[in-house]
């Protein structure tokens, strides 16, 4: 369990937060994430630090389900229609996860994750192509700077731990 929430805590470093994520949001659930690693960490006991394991799964897994929120909210307006039917879609996958967290489906929230984070880089990336101004050889192409979208491309994949067993 320490090894593997060592792994999720190196994952957590790498998250941007969202330009439109508020700070105090931010920090509860950056905190929220670090008090139960803490627990695991204190645990020597199998099955209990295999349970405190899966509250860290699970707070790693709010966390970037939170994230790819904010992160939909910020591409929406940067997408043409045929993606926003498909960010409704990712919308939805992202409500799923979060019940089935509620829940403690860990694996089921984290295929509903997945699924939004697949739609989620599509749109990202589209969001963040150069668009051509003008016409011809002479065009000139623009590319606004979005380190939000940025921190998108790099939200993690989630595995579980029969993943690892394989």
């Amino acid at each position: 369990a320490g090894i593997l929430t060592n792994d999720l805590s190196e994952k957590l470093s790498l998250v941007v937060k969202p330009a439109s994520m508020p700070d105090t949001e931010w920090a509860v659930l950056k905190s929220t994430f670090e008090a139960n690693v803490k627990r695991v960490r204190e645990l020597s006991e199998g099955s209990a630090a295999v349970k405190a394991y899966e509250d860290v799964y699970a707070a790693y897994l709010n966390l970037l389900i939170r994230v790819a929120r904010a992160i939909l909210t910020e591409v929406e307006p940067k997408v043409d229609a045929a993606d926003k039917d498909k960010l409704l879609q990712a919308k939805q996958s992202l409500d799923t996860a979060e019940t089935r967290l509620r829940n403690g489906e860990l694996d089921k929230a984290k295929e509903s994750y997945n699924a939004a984070k697949t739609v989620l880089d599509e749109a990202v990336k589209k969001a963040k192509a150069p668009k051509s101004m003008g016409g011809g050889a002479n065009a000139i192409v623009a590319i606004a700077p979005d380190l939000s979208l940025a921190a998108a491309m790099r939200l993690p994949r989630l595995f579980t731990l029969t993943e690892f067993a394989d």
